[in-house]
């Protein structure tokens, strides 16, 4: 499971959630080369490996979370 987040700078962060070590991080490094490569960010996503994702008060994953152009 993962969540892509973009700060209001257009930087991004995967979360990744962590299962066995260093099968978790080379997923994890996969999907940050097709992100990378898809959303062309201003520098490489950060890569932040976690037990759970955050869910919604409904209790779903919002699988994309963008701050880009949002109000203060």
């Amino acid at each position: 499971d993962f969540q892509v987040r973009q700060d209001r700078e257009g930087r991004i962060r995967l979360i990744v959630v962590g299962r066995s070590g260093m099968q978790a991080d080379s997923g994890a490094h996969r999907l940050a080369a097709i992100v990378s490569e898809l959303a062309d960010p201003p520098e490489p996503p950060r890569i932040e490996l976690v037990e759970q994702l955050e869910v919604t008060p409904g209790g779903k994953v919002r699988t994309v979370i963008s701050e880009l152009g949002a109000r203060s």
